[in-house]
């Protein structure tokens, strides 16, 4: 059985090691997905905090401090959940790269990025996870400026 990490380009690699490389592939796809679905959740809850307070809960309104840490630890968590993305997307990029030169090799599926070079859209997934994650890092931020300039404490 020949090593993962030592694909050579003349043979593909054997059922039980491709249906590994999948199976990981799978897993960090969807570690990605839950990272950015639990910060997405996490922004727009902190989002709606305040606007909850200025409406009609007294609990709320007696409890600024805690909204206003909780708006500056959401810019932490998402600043946080970037550095964990990036992580995962250099490892997920290490699998994919190897699952497709195995789809390549097995004459399954062309990828001639794989054999060919690089494409200018060869990491357009990790290009939307870092845009979309900036984006969430900007809406987190003016939420913080937002509650800090409107929320006193009283």
């Amino acid at each position: 059985m020949s090593k993962p990490n030592k694909l050579s380009r003349d043979e593909p690699l054997d059922k039980e090691e491709a249906s590994l490389i999948w199976d990981e592939y799978k897993y960090r796809h969807d570690l990605i997905w839950r990272h950015l679905i639990r910060s997405t959740l996490a922004v727009i809850g902190c989002i709606t905090l305040p606007i909850i307070n200025t409406e009609q809960s007294q609990f709320l309104h007696n409890s600024q401090f805690v909204i206003k840490s909780l708006s500056l630890l959401l810019v932490f968590y998402v600043l946080f959940t970037f550095y964990i993305i990036n992580w995962e997307l250099r490892l997920l990029e290490k699998i994919r790269k190897l699952h497709r030169t195995n789809q390549v090799l097995s004459n399954l599926v062309d990828h001639p990025e794989y054999i060919n070079g690089q494409p200018w859209y060869y990491m357009k997934f990790n290009y939307r996870v870092y845009l979309y994650l900036a984006f969430l890092l900007i809406i987190a931020g003016r939420s913080a400026v937002f509650v800090f300039e409107n929320l006193k404490f009283e």
